[in-house]
C-alpha cells in the first residue's frame, strides 16, 4: 500500500497523484479529501497497481468509508436480502420495506478513508462494521451492488 499524497489536476477527469507508486488514498495530509474513483487505473497498472479489489471494483480500501448493511446490531440482522429498486423518495432515502435503517443500526462501515491511516485500510477489518451513525460525512460513501442472478 502506498499513499497517494501529491494531488495533480485536483477535480478533473484526469486527477491523479504524482507520487511513484500510489495505490491507495489515505493518511492524506494535505489532501482535502477523497479522490476520483479509479484515480490509480490506467492502462499500464496492474489490478494491485491501480489499487483494486480483486474483481476489479476500484477503491474498497481507502479514499471512502463505505456503508454496509451489518450483522452487527438488531436492524442489520432483520435484513433479508431483498434487491432495492434504484428509485428514493423526495429525502433521498431508499423506498424498499424491510431494509435495515441506515440511521440507526441497521449498518456500518468498511474500509478506510482518504483521512484514515494504513492500519485502517483492510477491507476485512471489521472495527467498525457495526459502528452506529445518524447522519451523513465526507468520509463516507455507498456501493451499488447487488447479487448475480
Amino acid at each position: 500500500i502506498v499513499a497517494g499524497a501529491s494531488f495533480i489536476n485536483t477535480a478533473t477527469a484526469t486527477e491523479g497523484f504524482s507520487d511513484i507508486g500510489a495505490n491507495a488514498v489515505y493518511n492524506a495530509g494535505n489532501t482535502q479529501g477523497p479522490a476520483r474513483v479509479g484515480v490509480f487505473a490506467n492502462s499500464l497498472t496492474s489490478r494491485a497497481e491501480s489499487g483494486a479489489g480483486y474483481y476489479g471494483a476500484m477503491e474498497l480500501s481507502g479514499n471512502l468509508n463505505e456503508r454496509v448493511i451489518t450483522i452487527g446490531n438488531p436492524n442489520g440482522r432483520l435484513y433479508n436480502g431483498m434487491h432495492g429498486n434504484g428509485n428514493v423518495d423526495t429525502n433521498g432515502t431508499y423506498d424498499v420495506s424491510n431494509w435495515p435503517p441506515t440511521d440507526s443500526n441497521g449498518a456500518g462501515y468498511r474500509g478506510g478513508n482518504w483521512s484514515n491511516g494504513a492500519a485502517s485500510l483492510r477491507l476485512s477489518a471489521r472495527n467498525i462494521a457495526a459502528q452506529v451513525s445518524a447522519g451523513r460525512g465526507q468520509n463516507e460513501t455507498g456501493r451499488g451492488v447487488r447479487s448475480a442472478p
